[in-house]
């Protein structure tokens, strides 16, 4: 897997647990980004499958790198993107944290 080369780990999120639990600041200290799985539907809604997105803190704002939009898109806080988590996870996605590798 791509991810273990560069020294990543996958860590799936509970939905049992809310999304305020986890820490969207600890960039610097573990946390690189977010994977999303979505259900969607496609073709007039007669396909159901799953979408992948990513977002990523790069600096100080957090982005929605989703490749289905024509640009990246800038959450306005954290606040924000934990919202758009609870709308993820309340619609039936999954979330994983991609860490970095403690040494």
């Amino acid at each position: 897997m791509i991810l273990k080369k560069k020294d990543k780990t996958i860590v799936r999120h509970s939905r049992r647990n809310s999304n305020s639990t986890i820490d969207l600041d600890r960039v610097d200290d573990g946390l690189f980004g977010v994977v999303l799985n979505v259900p969607v539907r496609r073709y007039a809604w007669a396909l159901k499958s799953r979408h992948w997105i990513a977002m990523r803190k790069i600096g100080e704002v957090w982005y929605n790198l989703d490749s289905d939009l024509s640009d990246p898109r800038i959450f306005k806080d954290t606040e924000d993107v934990k919202r758009f988590l609870d709308f993820v996870t309340s619609h039936g996605g999954e979330v994983l944290l991609v860490m970095n590798k403690k040494e």
